[in-house]
């Protein structure tokens, strides 16, 4: 795709003309038309289910950028996963992790699940030792 291509489908559709107009007149699939305006960062006027909020509150919470939200959708936290992976690793204090405590089956041990409720042992060597009879005072858990 030529410059002059790529200027006539953001002018055309700026416009109002359809993929399937513009598609015709430049030559090329509809599909590259489609790839064109999304990477041109517009959004599509005559798709109806996405929306851009004003709010303040729906602002990517890590770059600060109007997030486009779809319809019938869960509303966005973060523009893309670079920023989502960045914040997360700033905050790691916010996780939703679970604090459910569990006893250990072999040791008697209190551990946490992180939310995992099929686990029955605070270690791999408990289950070891577990499944293969050991004494519980042999010292296998730290």
């Amino acid at each position: 795709m030529t410059d002059t291509q790529k200027q006539t489908i953001l002018r055309r559709r700026a416009a109002g003309a359809t993929y399937a107009q513009i598609a015709d007149e430049v030559g090329l699939s509809m599909n590259t038309v489609k790839s064109c305006c999304r990477r041109s960062g517009e959004v599509e006027s005559s798709d109806v289910e996405k929306i851009v909020i004003e709010d303040n509150k729906d602002l990517c919470k890590h770059c600060n950028k109007k997030l486009v939200h779809i319809q019938k959708a869960k509303p966005k936290r973060f523009c893309d996963n670079t920023c989502r992976y960045a914040y997360w690793n700033t905050h790691r204090d916010l996780m939703n992790r679970s604090s459910d405590l569990s006893v250990c089956g072999y040791c008697g041990k209190k551990y946490n699940n992180c939310g995992n409720t099929r686990r029955k042992y605070c270690s791999i060597s408990c289950g070891i030792a577990n499944r293969f009879s050991l004494s519980a005072g042999e010292g296998v858990c730290s």
